[in-house]
């Protein structure tokens, strides 16, 4: 007997042998079928679901203690963050005094410049007066 003969002859016994069905068994565990889809709920059964089913509550636990925190390098990292959030603040209220100035210069300037000339109060109340016939 040849080999390719020998080889058909273990194909055959192979296929023969109550393992293949063991194989079978296996190959539908492995895939299973799956089940039907259900038809989805109309809005109205969905909407009575949604509204009428209690919701059960959900238990706090106390906060785990993280085993890997390191406590030294956690301390100066809250510090640098501390003394970072400190000098943007200082930053941001530097900025608004700046713009109060700027905004209250401004204005002063133009209210003094307008007030220096009884020519220019007098020009604009007749405008004003012009506007209001």
């Amino acid at each position: 007997m040849t080999d390719p003969q020998k080889l058909q002859q273990l194909f055959e016994a192979a296929l023969r042998a109550p393992a293949a069905a063991e194989g079978k068994a296996a190959l539908a565990r492995a895939f299973p079928i799956p089940a039907p889809i259900a038809a989805p709920p109309t809005p109205a059964e969905a909407v009575r679901e949604a509204v009428f089913t209690p919701v059960p509550p959900v238990a706090s636990a106390a906060p785990l203690a993280n085993p890997g925190l390191n406590e030294a390098a956690s301390a100066k990292l809250g510090a640098l963050l501390d003394d970072s959030l400190a000098l943007q603040k200082r930053r941001r209220r530097r900025e608004l005094i700046g713009t109060f100035v700027v905004l209250i210069g401004l204005t002063g300037g133009g209210l003094g410049w307008f007030v220096q000339s009884s020519a220019r109060i007098q020009a604009f109340r007749e405008a004003a007066g012009g506007a209001r016939a």
